[in-house]
């Protein structure tokens, strides 16, 4: 076999964004549109106390992990650049796995605040959130 063409591991680069935490949500939460949509238009959907309360946490939690995200990212570009001057450093090192590990642990609890929201809503909800997206049901 020639050298350097089989073998070994692969590695793959993940971009987390906002974009990116809605791969593994519920259907239809995985379409973007339904979820921006749930969260910040005036969908004309009505919701009881329960659903009130978690569409609210829900929109919290979305607004605190894009905001999570975007200081990791300055920060892990900061943490990239100390590597290139110091590359042996494993207190560098070890905080850049630490902060994938955070933002790993926000994008999982807000799927599961997602879940959560997806098991309240109602037949009829969800009716009204698709034909509100564009999306024939």
């Amino acid at each position: 076999m020639i050298s350097g063409f089989g073998g070994g591991t692969r590695v793959n680069y993940v971009h987390h964004d906002s974009k990116h935490t809605t791969s593994g949500l519920p259907v239809p939460f995985n379409m973007p549109n339904v979820l921006h949509n749930l969260l910040y238009e005036e969908t004309g959907i009505v919701f009881d106390l329960k659903q009130k309360d978690m569409l609210e946490t829900l929109r919290f939690s979305h607004n605190a992990l894009i905001k999570f995200q975007s200081t990791q990212e300055q920060r892990k570009q900061e943490i990239h650049k100390e590597i290139l001057h110091s590359s042996n450093s494993k207190e560098l090192k070890d905080e850049l796995e630490e902060m994938h590990l955070d933002l790993l642990q926000a994008t999982y609890q807000f799927k599961d605040i997602v879940n959560a929201m997806a098991d309240l809503l109602k037949r009829e909800q969800y009716e009204q959130l698709l034909k509100f997206s564009n999306i024939p049901t």
